[in-house]
């Protein structure tokens, strides 16, 4: 088995239970693969703002090398913009989708960081901002 099939095997509670969307199964998941100081990046308003997320993990693919393990799908998942809103926008009830990637360190058999990186503005573009338009106008009246 190579490192890479080892760090996936590792990884491989946390991918289960976001896929099932299991809260207690993924905390449990994070508390037994995550090294007690390691450095979770994770967006905790996509919690907050963003309800019946579903997971496209079958569709995505996992790579890794050395002693990073990485996952990415397009799109990644789906979610109903809803709760509390989410990136300053009022809940919309708009079911969108989500590309993002994923990246874990492992060292000493835990995970010692985690990134998520989103598609921020393609988020905003299909909840109806124009981030390039409303950066034009923040632009053009600068210039003035």
């Amino acid at each position: 088995m190579s490192v890479h099939d080892d760090h996936r095997t590792l990884i491989k509670p946390l991918r289960d239970a976001l896929q099932s969307c299991d809260a207690q199964q993924a905390k449990k998941a994070i508390m037994d693969i995550f090294a007690p100081d390691a450095k979770i990046r994770l967006q905790h308003p996509f919690r907050e703002g963003l309800s019946d997320n579903t997971r496209h993990l079958e569709e995505g693919v996992f790579f890794g090398d050395h002693n990073f393990v990485a996952f990415t799908g397009w799109p990644s998942g789906t979610a109903t913009h809803s709760g509390d809103g989410f990136l300053g926008l009022a809940p919309t009830g708009k079911r969108i989708t989500r590309c993002s990637l994923d990246f874990w360190r492992v060292e000493d058999g835990l995970v010692r960081e985690c990134w998520v990186m989103v598609d921020v503005i393609d988020l905003y573009r299909q909840l109806g901002v124009d981030v390039f338009a409303r950066m034009d106008a923040l632009t053009q009246g600068m210039a003035a």
